[in-house]
């Protein structure tokens, strides 16, 4: 991934060991990096930016909702500058 990450958590979850939790934002943090990066060629998100093409282009469901979350803060800000425009 070409970073570190870091987790701290105000009380640690009972019944849960420190490696096991390790393991499981490790496996996370890598599958957000295989459909999300930008420095790497074979991501979902890199071989989306690469294609020309204007058929509909295969995602996972994960990429799916991040792409529908950052169109709905999209529209959100839209009409935030709507409203400061009827404002003013």
């Amino acid at each position: 991934m070409g970073t570190s990450w870091c987790v701290k958590l105000g009380e640690f979850p009972p019944g849960l060991e420190p490696a096991v939790l390790e393991a499981e934002l490790a496996q996370i943090l890598h599958l957000v990096d295989e459909r999300m990066s930008t420095y790497r060629a074979d991501s979902e998100l890199s071989r989306f930016n690469e294609s020309r093409s204007t058929d509909w282009f295969p995602v996972s469901a994960g990429t799916a909702a991040v792409v529908a979350a950052a169109l709905e803060i999209s529209e959100e800000d839209d009409s935030l500058e709507d409203d400061d425009e009827t404002s003013g």
